[in-house]
């Protein structure tokens, strides 16, 4: 083996081998100390405030927020190189998995939610009169009371303009009732309400009774004495076709009692195919990146292969053989399919099986390109080609980008820009893995971006609320995939990052972006571990220039010190090839850390890794691979005074060029 050699040019001293963790993140574990990195501080603190949403058994939670949390997670392991942060990955991933269950008994875990189903209720919030008794709710009938004791008011409001008064006293207590409108059989039901009363031994009472067979399907009691959020669940009968009355009443040794009730609803649990995919993503990118990490193998290689078989044998195969949803997946033809709703209205536009918004199947397109590359399983390929192809035929060719809607019926309107995340990860995935999106392709999304959503300010930046430029700029920050455009232009990343210098952060989405910002932050190294091409075509890392001179510069499946790719610079003859990326976030007169993984493979004299003066060609700092196995390498240097002198970051041969080639991953730079 040949002897490692570093050599510190700027100072001419030998260096030792160090940690790779940035200086600035030492206390990612804890998160308490402010560092030299505003994104990193802003990621901290915003994640020691933000609800846990891998807590939650809504699958929408876990969906469209858990998952972009644990997606933050995995960016900032890459950025940090620190462990720490997937250990909290695995701990908030455990927990999601641990709260799965099988309330529909269809065999298969997994997560729903009623956030999305039909109320099975009308005139919920009473606003509106019954048109023979203003003092009725519409909708609702008095099995007892009276006018009296059982009547619309004001006095009862907890949102809107009125509510229901329920008054004891009278000898029987009053019961308001409604049936529902359907329900599917055997299927979990959510009833939730607000409700107050007058007194400690009054209560608010709600009963599910199936009028059917006499029984009581449920039945919750409340006397808080301000207005308190009850929600509780119950089962609907096995068979179908049962009368299912909601009951409202009171309880109260109180001749003055009352009890005001707002804001009735009843909804199914149910799963959704987009929140399976949104919280399956997180989880085969972990077990991806331990797999192309070799030292995260030891530690992590068999939480990931849980997590792998938890997707192959719950999440997915449910929609496909469910008994309960019925087999979703509709086979347009040899190379196009996507998913349908179940066989149920789950949300209420009569949905049942019908085609979904694009971003459901998105979703499932973007894990099963990951999935594919965990288990080699054809399933996985199959899928993704078919909804790869219906995706791709959604999309509409406008001036020199693409746009597309919301989903397939006629009339829709243009997707907005936080369901575009879905579709954009998606074809990101696709492109990442030399699937049917090309560098073309991913320019015509990145100039919808820049060309049309962005409102063109780099001083207060904007980002409209629909692909068309129209519809406000509610939607500005959740630019979760958005952000990984700047793989194609890093105006992306300016809009994003001055956006998030001023925005309020609350959001685990925030964190995700947050992360993004940080890994494509110039002040740093940009694709640092050259797992994104330059969109050209060739086997060129993004955001790098290359210099071949007769030689071959190029990513390298091959020599990678972990993830996709590493860069391979293979000299001939006499000649000096290189990549070089002009470096411009730095700060002036600041001590910096620049690290790498470096090999060499054959009769190699040497690689190197340069900081210069682009203009002088001035050697900050240096250093020099001469390692015939993965090594990682460091030195120390100090910025220039002159903010605009031109620094470049330059990779290449070192010494005489031979016959052989120089490996190159992971480097880094980092203020000390």
């Amino acid at each position: 083996m040949v002897r490692m050699r570093l050599f510190l040019v700027l100072l001419g001293l030998l260096v030792a081998l160090v940690p790779s963790v940035p200086a600035w993140a030492a206390d990612e574990g804890t998160g308490t100390a402010l560092s030299s990195n505003i994104w990193y501080d802003k990621y901290i603190q915003l994640e020691k405030n933000i609800y846990p949403y891998h807590e939650s058994k809504h699958s929408s939670d876990l969906g469209w927020g858990a998952s972009y949390q644990l997606r933050s997670l995995i960016n900032m392991y890459r950025v940090t190189r620190d462990n720490a942060w997937l250990d909290k990955l695995v701990r908030q991933a455990d927990t999601m998995i641990a709260n799965a269950d099988d309330i529909d008994h269809d065999g298969f875990l997994g997560w729903a939610t009623w956030g999305y189903s039909p109320v099975e209720l009308t005139n919920i919030g009473f606003e509106t009169a019954d048109p023979a008794d203003s003092t009725l709710p519409a909708g609702w009938t008095r099995k007892q009371g009276t006018a009296a004791d059982a009547y619309r008011s004001a006095e009862a409001v907890y949102r809107g303009a009125s509510g229901l008064v329920l008054k004891s006293g009278g000898g029987q207590a009053p019961v308001i009732v409604q049936k529902l409108d359907e329900y599917v059989p055997a299927t979990q039901y959510n009833v939730r309400l607000y409700t107050r009363t007058n007194h400690e031994n009054t209560s608010a009472v709600v009963k599910v009774v199936d009028l059917t067979s006499g029984e009581v399907l449920h039945q919750a009691s409340v006397n808080w004495t301000s207005f308190y959020y009850s929600s509780t669940n119950f089962f609907t009968p096995a068979e179908a076709g049962h009368e299912i009355e909601v009951q409202l009443t009171l309880q109260s040794d109180q001749a003055d009692g009352f009890a005001h009730f707002d804001e009735v609803k009843v909804s199914g649990w149910f799963p959704y195919i987009v929140h399976d995919g949104m919280a399956g993503i997180p989880l085969a990118e972990f077990a991806h990146l331990v797999k192309q990490t070799p030292e995260l193998r030891a530690k992590y290689g068999k939480k990931a292969d849980a997590y792998v078989r938890f997707l192959d044998e719950n999440i997915i195969p449910r929609w496909e053989r469910s008994t309960y949803l019925s087999n979703c997946w509709v086979n347009v033809s040899d190379d196009l399919g996507y998913y349908r709703f179940p066989r149920m209205d789950t949300s209420g536009e009569n949905s049942a099986g019908i085609e979904p918004a694009y971003n459901y199947n998105a979703s499932m397109a973007h894990l099963y390109v990951l999935m594919f590359n965990l288990t080699k399983d054809p399933f996985y390929r199959d899928r993704y080609t078919k909804i790869g192809n219906y995706l791709k035929g959604a999309l509409q060719t406008e001036g020199d980008s693409y746009i597309w809607r919301y989903w397939s019926r006629p009339g829709s309107y243009w997707e907005d820009t936080s369901h575009g995340n879905v579709e954009v990860g998606a074809f990101l995935e696709y492109y990442w893995n030399r699937i049917m999106f090309t560098g073309d392709d991913m320019r015509k999304i990145t100039n919808r971006f820049t060309g049309y959503m962005w409102n063109g300010s780099l001083e207060d930046p904007k980002v409209s609320r629909y692909l068309d430029g129209t519809g406000g700029d509610v939607y500005s920050t959740y630019l979760m995939n958005w952000i990984e455009l700047s793989q194609f232009d890093m105006t992306v990343w300016k809009i994003t990052s001055q956006m998030y210098k001023k925005a309020s952060l609350s959001h685990p989405l925030h964190l995700l972006v947050l992360s993004a910002i940080m890994k494509w932050d110039p002040e740093s190294v940009i694709n640092s571990d050259f797992e994104t091409d330059d969109g050209s075509g060739k086997p060129h890392p993004a955001h790098w220039t290359i210099h071949e001179d007769g030689g071959r510069v190029a990513l390298d499946e091959h020599n990678a010190k972990d993830g996709r790719y590493g860069l391979t610079i293979h000299p001939a003859g006499h000649s000096l090839p290189a990549a070089v990326q002009q470096w411009t976030g730095w700060k002036p007169s600041t001590a910096y850390r620049l690290t790498l993984d470096g090999k060499l493979t054959g009769n190699a004299s040497g690689g190197k890794a340069v900081i210069r003066n682009a203009s002088t060609q001035e050697i900050l700092a240096e250093v020099i691979v001469t390692n015939q196995k993965w090594q990682k390498l460091s030195t120390e240097f100090v910025t220039p005074a002159d903010a605009n002198t031109p620094l470049e970051i330059v990779l290449t041969v070192g010494g005489q060029p031979q016959s052989a080639k120089v490996h190159f991953d992971n480097l880094d730079i980092y203020p000390r």
